[in-house]
């Protein structure tokens, strides 16, 4: 006798969607089973056990990859091929958007924040493993600036960073000045100029009429100069800079009434000089040893120094050109005498 053998057919079962994808937050999708090789009009009915369909993720599962898997399927007729399946869960997105502020130069800078958009499934802040943070290098000139936005991290997020902006204005500045000019003024007088800027910045100073009166320069420091008897503006100014707005500009009327051409600053030692104009000799009177004397030309160049003697020191001028000079002398005390002279 002949023994027929019928083997079981094979029976490819698969799961579908084979390769699925969502974005954290959104529910796990559905799996199905596929078969692939039933004969003679068979279906699924046929099976004494259907497979079925396990995938490792929660309903709502964290991102990450899990596998699906088929298994169980039972039959008679038929032996199982199985082919699983994979679920990738994607990041949501985070939209981190950073504030914009607007400041002036020297303001104490405010505390940089930003907005979070995009939490699900009740997250919020605390949910992440690091926040984002904003950083911006201190004290910033006046401009505007990008406040970037960075640091964030989270098992279940990227994020979307949106840079704020810091316009930082220049700050206003003005001028304080104080002092009066309109009388008590003489020929030779020469006083110091006290005007200050809010910034600190530096003064420009203009005469309008620098026959009556000019502005010179000593050792760094202004001074205004009367040269003969009349009246003269002078203009204070400061444009600013970087990070500061010009100042108004302060205007000082000053009146010069006729002197004797040589006389002390207000401040002691109390000294004079002789004769003006001088040809060789100057002569420098009430000094004493403790004291030190200097010559300036209008621009402020130091062109000649001496230590002083009691009484009287005589400076020799023979060098110098024609013109006018400042002599300024100095006490032992840090007191000084600005006098003014000509030179033949």
């Amino acid at each position: 006798p002949v023994r027929l053998v019928i083997e079981p057919a094979p029976l490819s079962v698969s799961v579908s969607p084979v390769r699925a994808s969502i974005t954290y937050g959104k529910r796990r999708p559905d799996f199905e089973v596929v078969y692939d090789g039933f004969v003679g009009g068979e279906d699924e009915s046929v099976l004494s056990r259907r497979p079925s369909v396990e995938c490792a993720a929660a309903e709502y599962p964290a991102a990450g990859t899990y596998p699906v898997t088929v298994s169980g399927g039972e039959a008679r007729n038929y032996y199982f091929e199985y082919a699983d399946g994979e679920l990738t869960v994607e990041k949501a997105t985070l939209s981190v958007t950073g504030d914009s502020y607007t400041v002036t130069y020297g303001d104490e800078l405010p505390d940089f924040g930003y907005d979070i958009e995009g939490f699900v499934l009740g997250d919020d802040e605390g949910d992440l493993l690091a926040l984002p943070s904003v950083r911006l290098l201190s004290n910033p000139d006046a401009g505007s600036y990008t406040l970037s936005i960075t640091g964030g991290e989270a098992d279940n997020y990227r994020f979307d960073y949106h840079p704020g902006t810091l316009t930082v204005l220049k700050a206003a500045q003005t001028i304080d000045w104080p002092q009066d000019f309109t009388s008590g003024l003489s020929q030779g007088d020469m006083v110091e100029i006290t005007a200050t800027a809010t910034s600190g910045l530096g003064i420009t100073y203009e005469s309008t009429n620098v026959d009556v009166a000019e502005v010179i320069h000593i050792d760094g420091r202004p001074y205004l100069n009367c040269v003969n008897d009349g009246s003269a503006n002078i203009i204070a100014t400061q444009p600013g800079d970087r990070n500061h707005e010009a100042a108004p500009s302060v205007t000082r009327r000053v009146n010069v009434g006729h002197g004797s051409g040589l006389a002390p600053s207000a401040s002691s030692p109390s000294v004079g000089c002789r004769p003006s104009p001088a040809r060789d000799v100057l002569e420098v009177t009430g000094t004493d040893a403790s004291m030190t004397a200097a010559v300036y030309s209008p621009s402020g160049a130091m062109v000649l120094s001496s230590r002083c003697a009691d009484g009287m020191t005589r400076l020799d001028v023979s060098r110098l050109d024609a013109g006018t000079y400042i002599l300024v002398v100095s006490g032992g005390d840090g007191a000084t005498a600005r006098l003014r002279f000509a030179k033949e």
